[in-house]
């Protein structure tokens, strides 16, 4: 009785084991460049297994020069990311066509994202119209010490000797314009 107990068990467990171990979930590819100057950055997140292939190509041609992998980490969900980036000027990009390929078990066919304006998420954008908004909150928030909190944890204007912080982000926000 006790045997069989224990290979019922067995099987069970295996077969936890197998689903985890099958498992396989897409990965989502996107572009990343900070400015014009830094490298695209093809960002592969969220698959499972952890094997993975990362390519640039250009006109169909796979690089190795100028091309930097980055390491394999685990996100908090069990899946995995990476990163690969391709040092290559815009004038290169928009004369030629550069390709980010991405291949996994989980996928039928490979992604296969092109290096467009379009495509690159940036951090080079308009200002947006909340940040005005934030700047002023932010000033508010931490030009005062302690002592300038009313009785109702409000914090009450200072006057001081030189320029607030709140004047000197706002006259810097007026020179952005």
């Amino acid at each position: 009785m006790h045997l069989e107990g224990s290979a019922v068990w067995i099987r069970k467990y295996v077969g936890y084991g197998k689903s985890t171990l099958e498992r396989r979930v897409k990965p989502e590819v996107s572009l990343l460049q900070k400015d014009t100057d830094s490298p695209v950055t093809c960002h592969v997140t969220g698959f499972y297994p952890r094997a993975v292939m990362v390519n640039w190509k250009r006109d169909g041609q796979e690089l190795d020069a100028d091309v930097e992998l980055g390491e394999m980490v685990p996100n908090g969900d069990g899946t995995f990311q990476t990163t690969s980036h391709l040092r290559v000027k815009p004038e290169d990009w928009k004369r030629n066509r550069y390709t980010c390929t991405v291949q996994h078990k989980s996928l039928e066919d490979d992604i296969i994202l092109l290096v467009t304006e379009e495509n690159i998420k940036s951090n080079k954008r308009e200002r947006a119209p909340w940040a005005s908004s934030l700047a002023v909150w932010w000033a508010l928030s931490s030009s005062s010490s302690p002592s300038s909190l009313s009785s109702c944890g409000r914090r009450e204007p200072q006057a001081t000797g030189r320029l607030a912080p709140l004047t000197l982000i706002l006259r810097t926000l007026t020179n952005l314009q």
